[in-house]
């Protein structure tokens, strides 16, 4: 019988990120990305594509996607480990922000802009990602992991309408369930690529980490505290049985 799996989601608010015990796998996790990236940021080759948290679990696919959507790929992270994971997967400029100032990089480094955002963490991120926006750049905005974890966090001060209105800019919100009919489509296209293997996945059930593989309600817990803690690379997993 194959163990039943957890897959626990920090893009999602906690009281929405349910402890889910359906049988999600790595093609389901990609068809979301993919979908994101087509459907709503619209990328194409040799855009500037900035996704923040990209060595998390549907940041890392995301990077894959748009290089192989042939385009120029920056990805921030916390640690040297996830810089290396990047690098693997074939990122062109990593931000370690925990070493290096995201804003100033994007400055001096894309003086253009970049063209395309994907964004899970919200907050000054997401301002420093709105303050180096292209003309007619896109946002996608997956979640805001930095308002989860802290309820008390201030709102952005800065003038949100006039930015984007000055730069013909779109911030775009992403929901799932509105592009079923493209489920099968990029279900069976991601399949393929993963099968012939030019799409990686990586799952993190804590062991490498922290010694003990995520298990049972405790590790249910354990991995949530986990995943908050900014160190899981991939995609999170407990086991249940």
């Amino acid at each position: 019988m194959e163990p039943q799996r957890i897959y626990l989601n920090s893009d999602l608010p906690i009281s929405l990120r349910a402890y889910r015990t359906s049988p999600i796998n790595e093609q389901e996790i990609q068809k979301q990305v993919n979908e994101m990236l087509d459907m709503r940021a619209r990328i194409v080759a040799g855009e500037k594509v900035l996704i923040t948290s990209a060595a998390g679990g549907v940041g890392h696919i995301a990077v894959q996607w748009a290089k192989a959507a042939e385009c120029h790929v920056i990805g921030t992270c916390s640690s040297e480990e996830k810089e290396q994971v990047l690098k693997e997967l074939g990122c062109d400029r990593i931000i370690n922000y925990k070493q290096e100032d995201v804003a100033g990089v994007l400055a001096k480094e894309y003086e253009g802009g970049v063209d395309v955002v994907w964004e899970t963490i919200g907050g000054e991120m997401l301002e420093t990602c709105l303050a180096n926006l292209a003309q007619n750049g896109r946002i996608v905005i997956v979640g805001g992991i930095s308002s989860y974890k802290n309820a008390n966090a201030v709102s952005s001060k800065m003038d949100v309408p006039s930015i984007v209105l000055a730069k013909a800019a779109s911030l775009l919100g992403f929901r799932r369930g509105s592009y079923r009919e493209c489920f099968s489509t990029y279900f069976k296209h991601l399949t393929q690529h993963f099968q012939e293997g030019k799409l990686k996945t990586i799952i993190d059930n804590g062991e490498k980490s922290t010694g003990n593989e995520f298990f049972g309600m405790e590790g249910i817990i354990r991995g949530v505290e986990y995943l908050q803690s900014g160190k899981s690379i991939g995609k999170v997993v407990a086991r249940l049985h």
